[in-house]
Formats: structure tokens, C-alpha cells, sequence
């Protein structure tokens, strides 16, 4: 690892524990920049923004969060595979409540290189999405007709979906929200 990696990984940890202890809105980039033991500039060189330098100390983990649900998700039927990994997204942004809105923001009406790298822990997720769809439609417990990739965008919109709904109070807690999205998903797969 060089130099100017080192550094931005010392400042993306810092900056994650910054904003998990304070939140967003109560943490200043001079108090991140103080805490990795660098100028306040150098942490805006390497990431321009707040908005982004919360995108780069959070994608990483948003990835971590999907690949242990994935691999934590007991072998059922499709809807309850895909839910599970919902509910534990749900569950990540409840905890993160300082974070969320600007997360998504980032995620959704930002340009560069960290708003790329979250929408790659998205494409990352309907990828995953995917491979239980066509797992399933290969063990005949979904119907093989069905468009796979189209499925696993349409499950990922409607993740997104009831994400946003979430942020914007229409679910009490990320139980709802995980209900929401079953009930979705049975529907799209069209399961019973």
C-alpha cells in the first residue's frame, strides 16, 4: 500500500468512527482530519466532500452487511433468501439513522469516484439478488420463464423502494420495512 492509500484509509477509519460516535451532522471534517493526524485539506483532497468521505467509511461496511446476510441466510424458498438480506440492510440503516439520508443522497444524485463505489455495493446486491432468483428457477421452485435479471432489478427497486419509504417515516421500524419488502417480493416472484 503506498503513501496516499495509507492516508486515505487512516482518514476513512477515522472519519467511520467519527460518524458512528457523533453522526453526520455533529462531525466536521477538522475533527476527522484531527483525528487520522492530518491537515484538514488533505482529507478534502482525497475526498472532496463530507457527503463523499461518509460514501467511502460506509460503502465497505454496506458490503459487508449484504455479504453476511447472504451467507447467513438459511436455505428456504426465494422470498425468505431475499428478505433476509433486505431486513439486515433495513437493520444497518436503522442503526445509522445519522447516516442514511446522506448515504443514499450520495448514492443517488452524486458523481465521482465513492458515489461509484456505493452504487456498486447496489449493482453488487442485484447481482446477488440474481443468483438466488436463477438458483431457484434452476431447483424449479420458481418459475424458469421469468426474466431473471429483470426480477432481480425489479427486487432491488423494490428494496429501494421501501428504503426510501423508510427514510421518510412511513414504516415504525425496519421490521415494517422488512414486511413491506416480503410482501413486494412474493408478489414480483409471484409466490403465494
Amino acid at each position: 500500500m503506498g503513501k496516499a492509500e495509507a492516508t486515505a484509509l487512516r482518514i476513512v477509519t477515522a472519519a467511520a468512527k467519527r460518524f458512528a460516535t457523533h453522526g453526520f451532522d455533529a462531525t466536521t471534517i477538522a475533527q476527522v482530519a484531527q483525528d487520522a493526524d492530518v491537515a484538514t485539506g488533505t482529507v478534502l483532497l482525497h475526498f472532496g466532500s463530507k457527503s463523499q468521505l461518509a460514501t467511502a467509511a460506509f460503502a465497505s461496511e454496506i458490503q459487508q452487511a449484504v455479504r453476511v446476510a447472504a451467507a447467513g441466510a438459511q436455505p428456504g424458498d426465494a422470498v425468505s433468501e431475499l428478505t433476509h438480506i433486505a431486513e439486515s440492510l433495513y437493520r444497518w440503516y436503522s442503526d445509522h439513522q445519522s447516516m442514511r439520508s446522506t448515504l443514499l443522497r450520495e448514492a443517488l444524485f452524486s458523481d465521482g469516484p465513492w458515489a461509484a463505489r456505493y452504487n456498486e455495493t447496489v449493482e453488487a446486491t442485484a447481482a446477488l439478488f440474481g443468483e438466488i432468483i436463477a438458483r431457484h428457477q434452476q431447483a424449479d421452485t420458481l418459475d424458469r420463464a421469468l426474466d431473471t435479471q429483470l426480477l432481480a432489478q425489479g427486487t432491488l427497486a423494490d428494496y429501494l423502494l421501501v428504503l426510501i419509504q423508510g427514510l421518510r417515516g412511513s414504516f415504525a421500524d425496519a421490521a415494517e420495512q422488512t414486511e413491506r419488502f416480503r410482501s413486494l417480493t412474493a408478489q414480483r416472484l409471484r409466490v403465494s
